[in-house]
């Protein structure tokens, strides 16, 4: 069967009057409270994504404010720093953007991978701030709904779990349980922004994620094709980095 396509801001407006996302917000509150309380150093990874927006979201309703951890490089979607400041505007947040002195470009698949982990250039950009921060805690926005892995961590772990990637920290996925449409009600409530890469195709649960344009996984995900129809520049700069990009369409 094929995945249900939605509209953010349409189907925000309307999910967010129902009761089971009243519900879906409130457990999302308790657990972010909950992990404040027992770790009160804590920051955001945002990624100007739809799940890591509607997480911040959530932080707003729980009346908490903190750090926001986000990377730039010039394989980010364009419209990823507008959205990032927007995001740190309206929440009123500290921002630390760590803009790449490295070409993404110059790196792809030059990075070692792991099944269950993550490795490389990048990567330790987030360890080496969470390490100089002193931090107790890390908000993700990662959902189960996206994937059968995830759906599996989630049951094993819960909201709150302890992690050492990228360093031993406490790690809150605080929307863990919700669905796409939780996500759409939670930015749309917030007024948050909503990143231009979902207002170019439809969106689903599995669909397009928001990344680097130079991430392996997601290339072999259906990203190469969304990037070549919506923005080509982008593609071929990629193809012409890592011609095997071409082999996922």
């Amino acid at each position: 069967m094929a995945e249900k396509h939605i509209d953010i801001a349409l189907n925000g407006k309307i999910h967010c009057q129902s009761n089971f996302y009243r519900y879906q917000r409130d457990k999302a509150i308790r657990v972010i409270k909950q992990s404040v309380a027992e770790n009160p150093k804590f920051y955001i990874a945002l990624s100007g994504g739809k799940d890591s927006v509607a997480l911040l979201a959530m932080c707003m309703a729980a009346s908490i404010k903190g750090d926001i951890w986000a990377h730039v490089s010039d394989a980010s979607f364009p419209g990823t720093v507008d959205t990032i400041n927007e995001c740190a505007k309206i929440s009123g947040w500290t921002l630390h953007l760590d803009e790449s002195p490295v070409s993404a470009f110059t790196v792809i698949g030059k990075q070692s991978r792991q099944k269950f982990g993550k490795s490389g250039y990048f990567f330790d950009r987030i360890k080496n701030f969470a390490v100089a921060g002193k931090y107790d805690l890390v908000f993700t926005g990662v959902r189960a709904a996206e994937s059968k892995r995830r759906k599996k961590a989630f049951k094993i772990h819960g909201h709150i779990y302890e992690t050492t990637v990228p360093s031993p920290i406490i790690r809150c996925d605080a929307i863990a349980h919700f669905s796409i449409f939780d996500v759409a009600a939670a930015i749309i409530e917030s007024g948050l922004p909503i990143h231009p890469i979902y207002k170019n195709a439809p969106l689903s649960d599995r669909c397009i994620r928001l990344g680097y344009a130079t991430n392996l996984d997601l290339i072999e995900k259906e990203t190469i094709k969304f990037m070549k129809h919506y923005y080509p520049v982008l593609y071929l700069k990629l193809c012409n980095a890592y011609p095997k990009a071409k082999n996922y369409i």
